[in-house]
Formats: structure tokens, sequence, C-alpha cells
């Protein structure tokens, strides 16, 4: 198990360093790679040229593992992913689904992402129902919209 955590998190630290080398060793021939907005790479030669057409052109700036979870041949892990793209930033929360075969390379992975920041629509709607009960003028309308929202980062509350 905790040799299957050290692949995977080479693996994303590949990503940040532009390591393929790191990357395509944690990968079996036949692996299956499939992103969480879609596209997927069927055998280790398509993944890894992805990897190397998009280190090309954008930066990771970083993917910090949360936490692991474990069950026989599946690692499942969660984590926050930050990069440049295109001259934009952008981050999100994840977790990958990771089967792995006797040799401890990755067969296949899944990621699946959570938008950030996370946004709570029952926080506003209280907050705009306590200023109408007490007569009060909503200090959430459109020219002073308050959006309660969750750090990816720290997990604090955030009000903007």
């Amino acid at each position: 198990m905790e040799n299957r955590e050290i692949v995977i998190k080479n693996c994303f630290n590949a990503w940040i360093e532009k390591d393929v080398s790191i990357f395509a060793d944690s990968f079996a021939e036949s692996a299956v790679y499939i992103e969480s907005w879609g596209p997927a790479y069927r055998g280790r030669a398509d993944i890894i040229a992805w990897f190397a057409d998009w280190t090309r052109e954008n930066c990771v700036l970083e993917w910090r593992v949360k936490t692991f979870f474990h069950a026989e041949a599946v690692c499942i892990c969660e984590w926050y992913f930050e990069c440049e793209c295109g001259g934009e930033i952008d981050g999100f929360n994840g977790v990958s689904i990771v089967n792995f075969n006797a040799d401890e390379k990755i067969i296949s992975l899944r990621e699946f992402q959570s938008k950030t920041p996370n946004v709570f629509p029952y926080e506003l709607r209280q907050a705009r129902n306590t200023h109408h009960e007490r007569g009060e003028r909503s200090p959430h309308r459109r020219e002073n919209v308050s959006v309660a929202t969750h750090s990816p980062k720290t997990g604090d509350s955030l009000c903007l």
C-alpha cells in the first residue's frame, strides 16, 4: 500500500517537475488514463505523448494529495490540483481511482473533479431571510452580492 502511495505521489510530482521519465515509469504498457473532464488515453505510449504535449505549453503549480484509501489492487486518493494553462491559473479539488497490477504499475487512473471555490447556497439564503425578517434591505442585492464559499487550500469558509 505504501508503495502505491509513492507511485501516485511521484506521478503527480512528475507533472510539476515536467519529468517524463518518472511519469512514464508509473504506468503499465496497457494502462488507461481518463481525465476528469472526459479525454481518455489508452496505452502507455499515448499517455506519455499527452503528458509531453500538455507540459510543453502548460504548467502544474500544485498537485497535493490530501488522503489515500486502499482496497486490494485499488488506491483512491483525494487531492488539490492547480495549474497555469493558456495564461490562466485554475485549481480544483479531485479524486483519482487508481488500479495497479502485480508489478505496482498503474493499469488505470480515473480522475474526478469538484469545482472550487465551493458555494453554500443555503447559507446565502439564510442570510437573505434574516435581513428580510428584520425589515432591513438585504446586502445581497445584485450590486452587492455576497457568496459563502469554501477555500480548497485551507478548508476555511469564506464570504465573498
